[in-house]
């Protein structure tokens, strides 16, 4: 007959025994996981090259990263870029550890996914887009600035880099409507003005908008900021076909 302390121990060495086959299995499951490309499920699969390993990525560029940025987002280990000097909170941390991705920041505009250039011009408007320009470049992407000496040559010459499909335009003025209107009669230049990111993101959505113009009187420098990060990141639009 056993003792019930002896029957009791020999539970808890079974409990245990249970516990440690867990562990043994999930380092297994990790170990044969395909993270940098080298083997899954059994079977031997090519590293991945560096063109490939950045297009697997995913591309955040925010100044700050916090957890409901990552956790629908993040694939199980998928690289995380930002740029320099954006803040991760240790909550977006733990959704990356616990999804076994990993963190890299950007050195370049490359690494960024910006290759996409915006052009940033003012047109009757006290404004100054130095800072917005200084603001972006710190963060990897390459601004250009275009400059014009009226209203209406300021508009046009945006309008000129952004009909030729390989660039997006920001306009700040104090007459936004005024701005849309000239812009929107060239046939390449859908333009919209917008004052916060949920109205870019719906005029992206509906007429695909290459030309963002932006009330200087009304928007404020970090909604600025916000709206050219996600136009950037967004990549060259395409018109709708509803609108072709």
């Amino acid at each position: 007959m056993i003792s019930p302390g002896k029957d009791r121990r020999s539970t808890d060495a079974s409990a245990a025994n249970i516990d440690v086959d867990l562990v043994v299995r999930e380092v297994m499951r990790r170990l044969t996981e395909d993270r940098s490309g080298a083997v899954l499920s059994g079977r031997v699969v090519e590293p991945r090259t560096t063109e490939e390993t950045e297009q697997a990525a995913l591309r955040i560029d925010r100044p700050v990263i916090a957890a409901s940025d990552v956790t629908e987002r993040l694939q199980p280990g998928q690289t995380l870029v930002v740029p320099p000097g954006t803040i991760v909170t240790p909550a977006a941390r733990d959704v990356i550890r616990e999804a076994g991705g990993s963190l890299q920041r950007a050195t370049n505009a490359r690494a960024t996914g910006s290759a996409t250039q915006l052009v940033v011009a003012t047109a009757d408007t006290a404004a100054c887009p130095i800072g917005l320009i200084d603001w972006l470049q710190k963060r990897g992407h390459t601004p250009e600035r275009l400059g014009a000496a009226t209203f209406v040559e300021a508009v046009d010459v945006v309008v000129g880099a952004v009909s030729s499909g390989e660039k997006l335009g920001l306009l700040l003025t104090d007459s936004p409507a005024a701005a849309a209107c000239r812009a929107n009669r060239h046939a390449a230049v859908r333009a919209a003005a917008v004052n916060n990111r949920e109205e870019f993101e719906e005029v992206k959505r509906t007429i695909g908008a290459n030309l963002i113009i932006v009330d200087a009187q009304r928007v404020g420098q970090y909604a600025v900021q916000q709206i050219a990060v996600q136009f950037i990141a967004a990549g060259l639009p395409t018109c709708p076909e509803r609108l072709r």
